[in-house]
Order: structure tokens, then C-alpha cells, then sequence
């Protein structure tokens, strides 16, 4: 098996996909692909055979519609990559939430993944967006191989895909590729086909195929329905979300029979039998199918022996990080200022999100003297003793903005952050058009206001962009919370819990305590065990206005496309990022504008050696 060593030039992802592919399919996929940290060079199918000629280690990624007239050219360059030992991942479709999943992107090249495709038993001629091919429709992907590093440590999590490519194992046992995953129906029943399969050769050669929509599941399930209507509660009575409001969890496209499991009070998976047990979405699925994507990627580099480099999710090489914000509901000063002395004993910064009429003037001051964060909390309750502007609909929003900014003594480009009050949310994603109009980068709408639906009700826990179905990036980071106040909403050892969910899946542990239950017993307490034992861990809480500095200025680093591509990667990096931290994959030593303090870290279930140097700003160079 090949091994990446000193000597090894920095790897490289290319990226394939074809120009009529849905713009929205491309944009799904970058979305996980770029807040990885990784590198794309992207290129069209026509130019592939030439990008695989070059002298620089690669990783081939095969994504959207690749149609057979497409791929055929493609079929000797690929199989001769193969054979010189490299790496190649298919992804069976990533447009789930628009419902553009393609009709196979490997059309013409199963046998280089050892596959045939399952036949269309509907298809009559080409026309009305019909494939000859079947597709994969909704259901849950069975583990088959737990000790793959693509699917390792993941049985405990319910991975709940929405479409992809239905294919089979090729006939001949020493062709045919070996199934990994594979796919349970809505109905329980086992579909016949490879969810997850890999052909592989002694020399490192790998050629992965990923049927199940990843990336489109993920989107689906972080996008959620548009909110028209209540949404039907749980059929356990769990989490009565028909409780005639319109909000963000009435768009939950997760199962609550499924994709929820019973937690105790302690924060344990529990039994039936135990009497103090609740069913929540305690695993993060959508940021789990994420993951598995990434993981596939490194699968097949580290099998090829490609040293692929990334600029990790958090600054100093941190695992996952912590974030507390407050509803202001109520406007209660005593109770205000308890929070934040609760908060300055925790030594933790954190975001308020103030609801209108707000506080008096001094206090803010004192808030923004510590390193608080001041943000709206959107109110659109309208209820008929509300004044007007409390109801749903953009010049409402911006009145409250300007409302706040003025109250406040901020500035537009200061105020950065919302959520929405009682998690309110009606349509699609034109409310985060409305932030992003204004000036808001950051929202956090969308988490739990039923104990039913704690956890990650939108399956994520990182923050994210959302796309609509033309594939336009919202500018608006998406960054959910888990739970709402401690003791009285959820048991006390779940914000430990919670704590541990972040670092295994390097996310944002997420916790809102509203300064109206900050006289309540042991509510002070509840907030300094949270996070008291994140430090421990070693989470660093930052305010929102943090976070989404630190992912835009990631996503902002690009390759510098200037000059051809030697031993050395030079990025461009127009936004300041302190703590920059670099990854690549195996144990290659590797430098970063000349610092080399290289240590040996885990990530996502692979070895990758570190640099982290203390401010990234202007050109970077990795050799």
C-alpha cells in the first residue's frame, strides 16, 4: 500500500462534473467539501484525461450527471489511473432536497467500480426526466462492513438518506466490488443493491462508490420542509409540535420514530424499562453523512498514498468548540443581571439575543464591556395585544433591527447575529434572504422548543449555508442550538452530554439559558456544570459573531490558481484567521510559511499531522 512520506508532494482533490448538471447538485456537494477545509480543483469531464497526466498525486472525485456519451471517453484514462494505484470516489446523486437527483453519474462506467445498475422497470424512452436506471428512494443505510474506515464508530447513528443510484455488485466475485452498506426501506424491509461499496487492488487502487445521496440527504435534512403549516407531533405524544404556531421545527424532515433514541437522565442511552428516559435527536445525522463523504475521500487518498492537505473547522487545532446564547424574553433586569453574573463567574463570553423593548442603555455597556455579544431576538408572535411591528414579514424585521441598533448603541456591521423568538419560521429560506439583506451573517433559529425535538432536530450541529433550488448560497450562516435552559427544560447532565456530542463530531455545542429563569434553583449552577466540564474538554466558547468570523474566513482561503502547481500549495487568504490550522493526511512532515511544529493528530477516523500557525492573512504557503 502506498504511504505519503516527506518526499511526496502535497495531494490534490479533483473534482468532476458536468456543466449540465443541476447547479443546485454542485452547490450541495461544495458545501461539505468546502466547510472540510479541502482544496478543490475542479474540472470538467472533457479536460480530466489531461488533469490525470499531471505529475501531482490526486484523488478523483465523480459527481453529478455524468451520462454515458460523457463518461465513455473517460473510461480508459480512469481505469489506467487505477491501475497505477489511484484513488476514485462516485457519488450516486446530490440533489435530494430539490428533488434533481441525477439519473447516475457513472452511466458507462460501472465496471471500473465493479457494479452493474439495476434496471428502471418504468422506463420507456428517454423524456420527462426518466433514467433506464433505478434510483434509490428514501431509507436507512445498513452498516455491513463496521470496521471500514469510512463507516467505523458509525452504528449507533440512524444515517437516513433521501435518494441516490441503485446498483448491484458485479456478477463475477472477482470483478464485482465489495458492498460495505447497505439500504433498509420507510417500510423496514432490506432494498436489494450497494449503498456503500469499494473495488480495491493490492497496490492501493481504489474505486468507491457512494449510491446512498450524502450530500443531498444532508441538505435535505438541514434545509427541512417549507413551514405552511402546523407540523403532525410525534405519534408517541413526545414532542406535541401541532401546537398552532408556525415554526422552525414544523419543517423537521427527520423520523421521530427512527431518528430518536432514549436518553436518560443522566444523558445515557437508555432501555425501555427505564421509567426517566426521553426520546431526543441525540446524534447529529445530516453532519454524520457529511462526515461519511469526507471519510470516503480520505479512504481512498490514504489508500493511494495522496498526502491531502485541509484547513481544519477550528482555530489551534481544537476539536469542537462551545457556544451560550440568551433570549432576553421578558426584559427583566434583576434577572439580567444574575445571568451575567452567572456568565462572568464562568468566564464565558456569550450572545444575547434581545427582544423589544430591551434594556435600559448602562447595561448594554456593561455587556459589551465584558466581550458580550448584543443580538435581536426576532419577535413576530402576533397576537392581538402586540403592537404591529410583532408580526412576520421582512419590513418588521428590519424595524426591529434599526430598533436595536439605536437602543444598543450599535452599529450596523456590530450587530450580526438573531433568533428568531419561540423559534418562529414560516415558507422556505426567505427569512435567512431577509438576514442576509440586512446585514445579519449569523442566524439560530432553527433548534428545539419541545423536549421531544432536543438534540439536533435538523441533524447538525456545524455551522452552515443553505441554498435554494437554483443552487444560490444564502449569506446567512445557519448555526442550530441543541437545548433550550437547563433544569427546566432539559435534565442537567444532558448540556454534559451534549458537550460530548460536539467533540465527537467537531461541532458547536450550542446552549440557550434565557435570563428569565436565571433566578430559578440551580439554574446558575446548570450553566457553570456545562461549561465548567466543556473547558475541561477542551472546548473554548466564542460568541456567534466568532464562529461565523472563523468559518468565513476559512471558506474565504483559496488556492492560488496563478501559476501551475508544484511541490508546494500557495493559498490566498483575504480575511484574517487567527490560529490557522492545517492538516494533512498521514504522517508527512509539512511546513506552513516556514513553521514546521508539526504534531500527530486523530480526525474523523484518520491520521493527519498538524501544523497551526498564529495568524493566516494575505499568501500561504504549504511545502
Amino acid at each position: 500500500m502506498p504511504a505519503a512520506n516527506s518526499k511526496t508532494p502535497l495531494g490534490r482533490l479533483t473534482l468532476v462534473i458536468d456543466p449540465t448538471t443541476s447547479p443546485y447538485v454542485r452547490s450541495v456537494l461544495r458545501e461539505v467539501l468546502d466547510h472540510a477545509g479541502f482544496f478543490c480543483h475542479e474540472v470538467l469531464p472533457v479536460l480530466l484525461p489531461s488533469a490525470l497526466e499531471e505529475d501531482i498525486p490526486q484523488v478523483v472525485v465523480l459527481a453529478g450527471n455524468l451520462p454515458a456519451k460523457v463518461a465513455e471517453p473517460l473510461r480508459a484514462p480512469l481505469e489506467a489511473f487505477y491501475a497505477r494505484g489511484g484513488g476514485i470516489v462516485a457519488l450516486g446523486g446530490s440533489g435530494a432536497p430539490a428533488g434533481q437527483a441525477g439519473t447516475g453519474v457513472i452511466d458507462g462506467l460501472f465496471d471500473l467500480f465493479g457494479l452493474r445498475p439495476i434496471l428502471n422497470e418504468s422506463f420507456v424512452e428517454p423524456g420527462f426526466g426518466q433514467s433506464r436506471w433505478q434510483t434509490m428512494g428514501e431509507g436507512w443505510l445498513k452498516v455491513r462492513a463496521r470496521r471500514h474506515p469510512v463507516l467505523s464508530g458509525l452504528d449507533d447513528v440512524p444515517l437516513h438518506v433521501f435518494g441516490g443510484q441503485a446498483v448491484l455488485p458485479a456478477k463475477s466475485k472477482k470483478t464485482g466490488a465489495k458492498v460495505l452498506a447497505t439500504l433498509s426501506g420507510v417500510d423496514g424491509k432490506p432494498r436489494a443493491g450497494a449503498a456503500l461499496s469499494e473495488r480495491a487492488a493490492k497496490n492501493g487502487a481504489t474505486a468507491l462508490f457512494v449510491a446512498a445521496d450524502l450530500a443531498g440527504s444532508a441538505a435535505m435534512i438541514r434545509t427541512g420542509r417549507p413551514v405552511d403549516f402546523d407540523a403532525v407531533s410525534a405519534p408517541d405524544g413526545t414532542a406535541p409540535v401541532a401546537d398552532g404556531l408556525l415554526k422552525a421545527e414544523d419543517g423537521i424532515v427527520l423520523d421521530f420514530l427512527r431518528d430518536r433514541r432514549r436518553i436518560d437522565e443522566k444523558g445515557r442511552l437508555a432501555a425501555k424499562s427505564v421509567k426517566r428516559a426521553w426520546p431526543i435527536f441525540d446524534q447529529p445525522i445530516a453532519d454524520a453523512l457529511a462526515q461519511m463523504l469526507v471519510r470516503a475521500i480520505c479512504h481512498a487518498a490514504q489508500r493511494s498514498g495522496v498526502a491531502l492537505p485541509r484547513l481544519w473547522y477550528y482555530p489551534d487545532g481544537l476539536d469542537a468548540v462551545g457556544h451560550i446564547s440568551h433570549d432576553t424574553d421578558g426584559n427583566e433586569p434583576d434577572k439580567a443581571e444574575e445571568l451575567y453574573r452567572v456568565m462572568a463567574k464562568a468566564g464565558v463570553r456569550s450572545t444575547w439575543c434581545t427582544l423589544h423593548p430591551g434594556y435600559a442603555a448602562p447595561f448594554y455597556e456593561q455587556l459589551k464591556a465584558f466581550g458580550h455579544e448584543i443580538a435581536l431576538h426576532y419577535d413576530a408572535m402576533e397576537t392581538p395585544h402586540h403592537e404591529s411591528f410583532r408580526r412576520w414579514g421582512q419590513p418588521n424585521f428590519s424595524f426591529q433591527l434599526v430598533w436595536l441598533c439605536s437602543s444598543a448603541g450599535l452599529t450596523g456591521n456590530e450587530l450580526a447575529t438573531n433568533k428568531n423568538h419561540f423559534t418562529r419560521w414560516e415558507g422556505s429560506l426567505e427569512f435567512l434572504e431577509w438576514c442576509a439583506r440586512d446585514g445579519i451573517r449569523i442566524d439560530q433559529s432553527r433548534g428545539p422548543s419541545k423536549r421531544g425535538t432536543i438534540g439536533f432536530p435538523f441533524g447538525s450541529g456545524h455551522p452552515y449555508f443553505l441554498y435554494d433550488r437554483r443552487g444560490r448560497r444564502i449569506d446567512c450562516i445557519e448555526q442550530p442550538f441543541q437545548t433550550q435552559d437547563l433544569v427546566s427544560t432539559a435534565p442537567v447532565p444532558w448540556g454534559r452530554m451534549l458537550v460530548e456530542r460536539a467533540k465527537r463530531w467537531h461541532g458547536v455545542c450550542h446552549l440557550l439559558f434565557h435570563p428569565s429563569g436565571a433566578l430559578m434553583k440551580g439554574h446558575g449552577a446548570s450553566i457553570l456544570d456545562a461549561t465548567g466540564y466543556g473547558k475541561r474538554q477542551g472546548l473554548r466558547w466564542l460568541t456567534a459573531k466568532e464562529i461565523d468570523a472563523c468559518e468565513r474566513a476559512r471558506r474565504a482561503c483559496v488556492e492560488h490558481p496563478a501559476e501551475p502547481r508544484g511541490p508546494e500549495l500557495v493559498l490566498r487568504a483575504p480575511k484574517a484567521l487567527a490560529g490557522a490550522t492545517f492538516l494533512v493526511l498521514g504522517n508527512r512532515p509539512f511546513s506552513v510559511n516556514g513553521s514546521a511544529k508539526t504534531k500527530s493528530v486523530k480526525r474523523e477516523g484518520f491520521a493527519w499531522t498538524q501544523v497551526c500557525i498564529e495568524k493566516m492573512e494575505g499568501e500561504t504557503v504549504l511545502r
